[in-house]
């Protein structure tokens, strides 16, 4: 694991989603930067899915351990408690909650979600089922600033 960070993973989610070079990008961001243990995907995701979306922060907002709550998933789709089509919103969900969870547990923290719009609405969603703020930025609007910085701190 990189010195640098603790391992993060991100994406882009939306309906369709294969074209987004986000995955690219931030790849090589990483790379660049030497965070190894980041990753960063793309993930498929339509409006239908959103209630199990909901249902997955519920889940983390009860704060069981992480990996009880994804083996708990695992048990109901193959119980058939839960359709396997849904699965996937569901640990979305989860995963999601599950960050919001770690992010307010700090004191004073500012969320920011940067991302497509798609993504910034599915944070927007889980920020107001948590009851906070969340800021939104466009990714390409925040490549472009970063890139106008790099380029003013190499050219001095």
């Amino acid at each position: 694991m990189s010195s640098r960070s603790a391992g993060r993973r991100a994406a882009v989610l939306g309906h369709p989603v294969a074209h987004s070079l986000s995955p690219v990008l931030h790849r090589a961001a990483y790379a660049a930067l030497g965070l190894d243990d980041w990753r960063y995907d793309a993930v498929d995701v339509t409006e239908g899915a959103l209630p199990a979306f909901v249902a997955g922060l519920d889940e983390a907002r009860g704060g069981a351990p992480l990996s009880n709550a994804l083996f708990g998933v695992r048990a109901r789709v193959v119980t058939g408690a839960m359709p396997a089509t849904q699965a996937r919103s569901f640990v979305s969900g989860l995963l999601i909650g599950a960050e919001f969870v770690a992010a307010l547990a700090g004191a004073g923290v500012d969320l920011v979600c940067i991302g497509s719009a798609t993504l910034r609405d599915r944070y927007t969603r889980a920020a107001r089922h948590f009851g906070v703020a969340l800021a939104g930025l466009e990714p390409e609007h925040v490549y472009c600033a970063a890139l106008a910085r790099f380029i003013d701190r190499i050219s001095a």
